[in-house]
């Protein structure tokens, strides 16, 4: 099954959410160390930080979904949004993991599951 259009969704849907709360982000022309988008704090005219975010999205309707996250992509400044789409439901399910509730996961092969 193709995610890539569910993908976009729950990227696009993030987007807005930040928009709303009035969060500057960056979208990366690719994705590099599961970057999907880049969160700006500006501190002044030079300096800002910056929180990286991966975005998920899956449909859970008819099988539970999961997803790894390499460990080395888990840094202090790491946070990981995930959309779930259910057929059929108008709700939205909108999940934020910041990098300390990644670090609690299971490891796998190098990777939190």
């Amino acid at each position: 099954m193709d995610n890539k259009p569910l993908e976009d969704l729950a990227e696009n849907y993030i987007k807005t959410r930040l928009s709303k709360a009035k969060i500057k982000y960056l979208k990366p022309n690719y994705d590099t160390d599961g970057t999907d988008l880049v969160l700006l704090n500006p501190l002044n005219k030079h300096i800002a930080k910056q929180v990286i975010v991966q975005s998920k999205g899956r449909n859970v309707t008819n099988n539970p979904s999961n997803f790894s996250i390499p460990v080395e992509y888990v840094v202090s400044n790491f946070v990981c949004f995930i959309y779930l789409e259910v057929d059929g439901d108008s709700n939205d399910y909108f999940y934020i993991f910041f990098s300390e509730d990644i670090k609690g996961w299971n490891k796998a092969y190098g990777k939190f599951v």
